[in-house]
């Protein structure tokens, strides 16, 4: 089965049910692809494809008849975009991508189709001839507004750049977008509460090259693999498990200590959760809320594959009052968000949000701080975090948080790994291009009388 068809019908179903990307790029299984290597550049086509989408989507425009839109049938627009991304951005040669993408267009596609037509197929195939391999250039140049044409090239809403231009000014901007348009680097935690050596050793046995953090001790980057780690048979052992290195920096900002009690906010799928339990040695109480039963089973399973005993899981609506008896020494909310600063890896969360959007979650957020702070024992420590680098669901949140509850104050961070927010003091920002992390932003707050 051709690729592009495949990474096609992935991109379908991601758009026509609103999907995560990970979650569609199960289809690979029902369509029978088990071998790594296939699944792997299968997953980089859809992936880098859709980190494109609003300059593929340009290209195409200007390559259909005046007033005509995208086609309305997701395969086929999918089809037309995998066959752009190949020709403009892989280069492709465009008698190859045509000769396999008029193939598929040819075939019987009743099956995977939705609102099929001939006239749609048609079209993509003229679209298919007209393609070429400078198209992005043509548009480019076509562009008269400097932060609009900004957005094309680095692949980014054009909202968002507007903002972040505003915010951060064009180098800092362009700096950043360049980092959201890769890939990070993999990390994994060890286990310290099992024989690191041993973990570190086995790993090297199954061809994984690390290097220790010189910051966080537990973290070590992925230097090397032969295979993803996901496939290793150490894999799922309670030895280690993938991580953002920024989400292993919350973790030790909040600094759970043995024997305390601490309450996780939003929990799920449980990184941070985890990570909290092993530095609490698995000692003292560790209360993770989610609200979605769907997430707390992943949580649930990553904490019994870790083998810690000290967590305690619920499902709650934290929009809702808490009526907790017990109160925690440290609270971490970690607010359900934007996910702008997820772009490296999760390049489709570019274009889910609005302006409007991330005001919406604002008041989420600012809610579930309001109903969890209320279970923070007096001088204890609340730290909230999102992965996102936008003040409206950040700085705008806990400034408004803070005026209502003069009893916090922001207190210093450590570690501090990342850099100063520029719109409010002891706040740590992490940027992809500066810390090797997702976007994340960090503020720890002190309950006093």
């Amino acid at each position: 089965m051709d690729r592009e068809f495949v990474a096609a019908l992935i991109l379908a179903e991601h758009e026509r049910t609103q999907c995560s990307l990970r979650v569609a790029m199960k289809k690979t299984r029902q369509l029978g692809i088990t071998d790594w290597k296939e699944h792997s550049a299968v997953h980089a086509l859809v992936f880098e494809t859709v980190r494109r989408r609003n300059a593929i989507d340009r290209c195409l425009h200007a390559r259909l008849p005046k007033g005509a839109s995208l086609p309305k049938n997701y395969l086929i627009k999918n089809l037309l975009r995998v066959a752009m991304y190949r020709v403009v951005f892989e280069g492709h040669p465009l008698p190859l991508v045509h000769n396999t993408v008029k193939k598929i267009l040819d075939a019987d596609l009743a099956t995977f189709s939705y609102q099929d037509s001939q006239r749609e197929r048609e079209m993509a195939k003229n679209v298919l001839v007209n393609m070429t391999s400078d198209a992005l250039e043509h548009v480019l140049n076509s562009i008269s507004d400097s932060v609009e044409r900004m957005a094309v090239e680095y692949y980014h809403p054009t909202w968002l750049v507007r903002d972040l231009v505003k915010m951060f000014g064009e180098n800092f901007t362009k700096e950043l977008m360049t980092a959201n348009n890769k890939p990070l680097p993999r990390f994994i935690r060890l286990n310290i509460l099992k024989d690191v050596d041993e973990t570190i050793e086995l790993l090297q046995e199954e061809k994984v090259e690390l290097q220790q953090d010189p910051s966080l001790p537990e973290m070590y980057k992925v230097v090397s693999t032969e295979k993803p780690l996901p496939r290793l048979s150490s894999y799922k052992t309670g030895r280690y498990y993938l991580q953002d290195r920024g989400s292993a920096i919350i973790a030790n900002v909040v600094n759970p200590e043995p024997g305390e009690l601490v309450i996780d906010a939003c929990a799920a799928p449980g990184g941070k959760t985890t990570h909290m339990a092993m530095l609490m040695r698995d000692k003292g109480h560790l209360i993770a809320i989610d609200k979605h039963s769907r997430r707390l089973e992943e949580l649930n399973r990553n904490v019994r594959e870790q083998e810690f005993t000290n967590v305690e899981i619920r499902q709650l609506d934290l929009l809702e009052p808490l009526e907790e008896e017990d109160f925690a020494d440290k609270i971490l909310v970690d607010a359900p968000c934007s996910g702008l600063g997820t772009f490296p890896q999760m390049p489709d969360t570019k274009w889910r949000n609005t302006r409007q959007k991330l005001r919406k979650l604002a008041r989420v957020q600012l809610k579930i701080l309001e109903n969890v702070s209320q279970a923070l024992v007096t001088g204890g420590i609340l730290v909230y975090a999102t992965c996102s680098i936008h003040p409206i669901e950040n700085e705008d949140v806990i400034r408004e948080f803070l005026g209502r509850h003069s009893e916090f104050e922001l207190v210093d961070q450590h570690p501090f790994l990342g850099v100063a927010s520029p719109f409010m003091e002891k706040v740590q920002r992490l940027y992809p291009h500066l810390t090797e992390t997702e976007g994340f932003t960090i503020f720890k707050m002190k309950k006093n009388s």
